[in-house]
């Protein structure tokens, strides 16, 4: 579809995480963009797998990961745009530097976008992985691999965060111990609810009686854990209006 013109692809956290650990290290030999930890390994071996049992599959990775790194990072039309996981004018303004016209990596974007101390790399975090809020003191989570995080995924779509059982994405055993939370959430990062039709992926939304929803009338996420049984792709059919409707938003499981 994107080779005929009738889509687009945007990059996300796994398209920018398999460059990094592909690509060598300018600077430091032997090294490479993203170091080859056990979990990072065991990340693109998933990427890898796929391919290893076509007889072109080591030419297969080389053309995606090339065309990984033409990717755009967002898409704005008139009226509608869409991004992987984080529509942050601050630090989508921040990353405009390091593209091209096409939004598409340019320049020293790998580069930057690897080094911890570097401003585009956080950039890029928020707008591929999400923007995060620290959780207050003494409150923690247990992540999907079961490491303790003092962070949590908030829900930017909503504005400023207000409260704090409503403000982050969590399991309802943490909501419940951020319900008893009375002072107010004070995020790194201050994002405005979007002001007209926005997309996004990444969040592994749950449907809900089996049917995608609206993350708010101008925000609206895709992925309903498509990838999990019962899981949904959403489908959104635009006709240029400025709320969205739930009624145009429709979900399909896999084949």
């Amino acid at each position: 579809m994107v080779e005929n013109g009738e889509a687009v692809c945007l990059m996300g956290n796994h398209e920018l995480n398999a460059v990094h650990f592909a690509t060598d290290h300018p600077q430091i030999h032997g090294q490479y963009l993203r170091a080859r930890s056990d979990k990072n390994l065991r990340q693109h071996l998933a990427f890898l797998w796929e391919y290893h049992s076509a007889r072109d599959g080591e030419q297969a990775i080389a053309e995606h990961l090339a065309w990984f790194r033409t990717l755009p990072l967002w898409v704005e039309l008139e009226g509608v745009r869409a991004v992987h996981a984080c529509w942050s004018p601050v630090h989508l303004n921040r990353l405009m530097p390091a593209l091209d016209e096409a939004r598409a990596p340019a320049g020293d974007f790998w580069l930057r976008t690897a080094a911890a101390d570097d401003p585009l790399m956080d950039a890029v975090e928020v707008v591929l992985k999400g923007a995060e809020i620290r959780l207050p003191q003494g409150v923690q989570l247990v992540d999907k691999d079961g490491h303790k995080r003092d962070h949590a995924r908030l829900k930017w779509w909503q504005g400023p965060p207000a409260r704090w059982a409503d403000s982050v994405m969590a399991k309802p055993a943490l909501i419940k111990q951020l319900e008893a939370c009375t002072d107010q959430p004070q995020a790194q990062h201050s994002i405005p609810q979007p002001d007209k039709p926005t997309f996004f992926g990444h969040y592994w939304f749950e449907p809900q009686d089996g049917q995608p929803w609206l993350a708010s009338p101008t925000a609206c996420g895709l992925d309903f854990s498509v990838a999990k049984p019962g899981g949904l792709l959403g489908v959104y059919r635009w006709d240029g209006e400025d709320a969205l409707e739930r009624s145009k938003l429709f979900g399909f499981g896999p084949a």
